[in-house]
């Protein structure tokens, strides 16, 4: 069964953003780039396996959202998976 993806957003007094959503396929996923802000990944229930690469490397993809509100996205094949769970984080 397939969960409906969902995005909640909050921002707090020191510019940070607090997001929440349900995890998708690893197949459905997109590299994201940010250039103002650090994106922390913490999980508090479930797990989510979370694809990283090079920048440089991730320029070479597809840009299936242009630089807009500090964040791209890309479509690209590659790089390293890694799957956290509860308690664990990615900067």
């Amino acid at each position: 069964m397939q969960k409906k993806h969902y995005l909640a957003s909050f921002k707090t007094e020191d510019t940070s953003f607090i997001t929440s959503y349900e995890t998708k396929p690893v197949a459905e996923g997109l590299y994201e780039a940010h250039k103002d802000y650090t994106d922390v990944q913490l999980i508090l229930s479930g797990s989510e396996i979370i694809g990283v690469m090079p920048i440089d490397e991730m320029y070479k993809g597809e840009c299936v959202k242009p630089y807009e509100y500090d964040i791209e996205l890309y479509r690209v094949s590659g790089g390293n998976l890694i799957e956290l769970g509860v308690g664990d984080y990615l900067i």
